[in-house]
């Protein structure tokens, strides 16, 4: 068996306050995801009633604009919803790469896409990408 050694130097310890402050987004986001992700379901449930308006219309015998309607309703409410579902996936994966100590890139990825909800997600992001511009941070998840 041959060994090769990794001229790479061991990742930096973190200080205490670092450390929690990683446990914590980790938490953070997990929860966060959370919100999303049922703010997911909700979408997919209107989603779900474009689909049902698309059906009733044809039943009755009605002209194309309810069922016009019902597929606006699908497709605006549907693709909003695959967006918040890839958005909580996101999420999931970057309080994990947090938790872990590793992946840095997907906890930057995960900050930004926090941004974009005011006001909860915007204090969380923002939280995240102070933490994650400490040098050590940045050297440990890298």
């Amino acid at each position: 068996m041959s060994y090769v050694a990794d001229d790479r130097p061991p990742p930096a310890l973190l200080s205490k306050q670092d450390e929690q402050h990683l446990d914590l987004l980790s938490i953070l986001f997990y929860v966060y995801a959370g919100f999303v992700g049922l703010t997911t379901v909700a979408l997919a449930g209107v989603a779900v009633t474009g689909l049902a308006i698309i059906s009733s219309a044809g039943q009755h015998g009605s002209s194309a604009p309810p069922a016009m309607f019902g597929a606006v309703f699908l497709v605006v409410f549907g693709g909003v919803a695959l967006l918040f579902a890839a958005k909580t996936v996101v999420l999931i994966l970057a309080g994990r790469a947090m938790g872990r100590r590793s992946g840095y890139v997907m906890a930057m990825v995960g900050a930004c896409f926090c941004l974009i909800n005011v006001p909860l997600g915007t204090a969380l992001g923002v939280f995240a990408l102070i933490t994650l511009s400490r040098p050590g941070v940045r050297e440990r998840l890298g």
